[in-house]
């Protein structure tokens, strides 16, 4: 690996240092200026579902190839996450976000026909998002459902782990940092004053990776990847 490149672990240490830093200077800001109580401007929140990821192109030296993820319902993809966000306006919210997913892998090929495997293809992305919604201020009516769409980007860890497990043949094993984009649409119903539940798709993609390494038949060789995935999540938030 480029000894000048940040490392995974020290991208996301960058970004985390950048979240609580943020958190800790604009605290003042958040306090409610009239002095008539909380103006619920902020939340955390927790969230948890399935992802949907398709096979993943993947290319060593001139063999072009795909993993491809489990299906059934066992071994499908998860997600989990939280965030800490401020609503700024009525329309307009940002967000410092961490969310993990990961799914089994059933099958890979390179350069030929796929052959069974077993591992896993992981994504830890660290995210700065900003939202508009359609608030009842906005729209000038309560559907009882707050609409949003958001974007985002940030750094993550990719991760594959994978063996071929009939002869041992095939060995991919790498852990590389990258950049990461999301898109999200969805909706949020507020519950209280101070708890609101959400449900939302997102998908979630990086860039391509080209320090991961294979080794087949005993020889090792950088290998490209990609990875992308579509997500329905849903979330508990907490304003305060």
């Amino acid at each position: 690996m480029n000894p000048t490149r940040p490392t995974p672990t020290r991208l996301t240490r960058l970004f985390v240092s950048a979240a609580l830093l943020f958190c800790f200077s604009a605290a003042p800001a958040f306090a409610d200026e009239d002095g008539d109580g909380p103006d619920y401007k902020n939340y955390f929140e927790f969230s948890a579902g399935v992802s949907f990821i398709p096979n993943q192109t993947i290319e060593a030296g001139s063999l072009m190839g795909r993993i491809e993820p489990h299906t059934d319902a066992k071994r499908r993809g998860f997600n989990i996450g939280g965030a800490f966000g401020r609503q700024i306006t009525d329309m307009f919210r940002a967000e410092f976000a961490v969310s993990y997913r990961e799914s089994g892998i059933d099958a890979v090929s390179l350069g030929g026909a796929g052959v069974n495997a077993d591992g896993n293809i992981a994504l830890l992305a660290v995210m700065l998002n900003g939202y508009v919604d359609l608030s009842p201020e906005v729209i000038g009516v309560d559907l009882g459902v707050i609409p949003y769409v958001g974007f985002g980007i940030g750094y993550g860890e990719l991760q594959v782990d994978m063996r071929e497990t009939v002869t041992n043949a095939f060995d991919l094993d790498g852990l590389e940092s990258v950049f990461v984009y999301n898109a999200m649409v969805g909706g949020r119903i507020p519950i209280t004053d101070v708890v609101e539940l959400s449900l939302g798709y997102r998908y979630i993609a990086t860039t391509e990776t080209d320090e991961a390494r294979v080794t087949i038949l005993g020889i090792t060789q950088n290998l490209e990847a990609e990875f992308d995935a579509h997500e329905v999540s849903a979330g508990v938030r907490f304003l305060f």
